[in-house]
């Protein structure tokens, strides 16, 4: 495996993720009408065994523990899928049920495949446990406070807040016990490939219990 830090500096030119109209967030960019989410992603461990699949920039530490690893802040995500269905997000950032149906695909050159057939695991698993979304608990201290400020650098383990870090990868644990999962290293590309991440979220009625 190889670290891609960026030692909290986004890229200076990010590359365009999407040609044509959209709305965007940052580096995240939405077409209502196909009512998919765009945002591009370097390949950081093409082997071995993850937490998160894809990291966005946000909780820094789990960006050593992830397959993908994006310049995209997770707060326009966080943004991009309230855009397309706000019911269907309140449900995923308080860790409810209904990620299975938001679909989650990675784009190279030629190939388009599903993000479910690049980890080894004996089930389906929606994107909460892809990409952690963050949550109303956490998100007031590691995306308020640690997002690109200088004390976050300079402090690094010695942060207050580091003393949270297992509390929020306990949210990562599935129902079955389990957390993190082998990666399929046939599927995936090498390190240092720049991927489109492509999420796309159903259109759904939705009842008064967000069923």
């Amino acid at each position: 495996t190889v670290a891609l830090s960026r030692h909290l500096v986004p890229p200076e030119q990010p590359q365009p993720v999407v040609a044509g109209a959209g709305v965007r967030f940052g580096d995240v960019v939405v077409n209502p009408a196909t009512r998919e989410i765009r945002f591009h992603g370097v390949i950081r461990q093409e082997a071995g065994r993850v937490q998160v699949l894809i990291h966005l920039w946000g909780y820094r530490w789990l960006e050593e523990k992830a397959a993908i690893i994006s310049p995209a802040y997770l707060t326009d995500l966080q943004k991009a899928i309230a855009l397309l269905d706000w019911q269907l997000w309140d449900h995923l950032w308080h860790g409810e049920a209904g990620d299975q149906e938001i679909e989650v695909f990675l784009e190279w050159g030629e190939d388009k495949i599903d993000a479910n057939d690049l980890i080894q695991t004996r089930y389906r698993l929606g994107i909460g446990d892809l990409v952690f979304l963050g949550s109303p608990l956490f998100d007031p201290l590691f995306l308020a406070r640690c997002l690109r400020t200088a004390v976050c650098v300079a402090l690094t383990d010695r942060c207050p807040l580091s003393l949270l870090h297992e509390r929020v990868e306990a949210k990562l644990v599935r129902e079955c016990g389990q957390s993190g999962y082998w990666l399929n290293c046939e599927r995936l590309p090498a390190v240092g490939t720049q991927v489109a991440i492509i999420i796309r979220v159903p259109n759904k009625e939705r009842d008064g219990s967000g069923t």
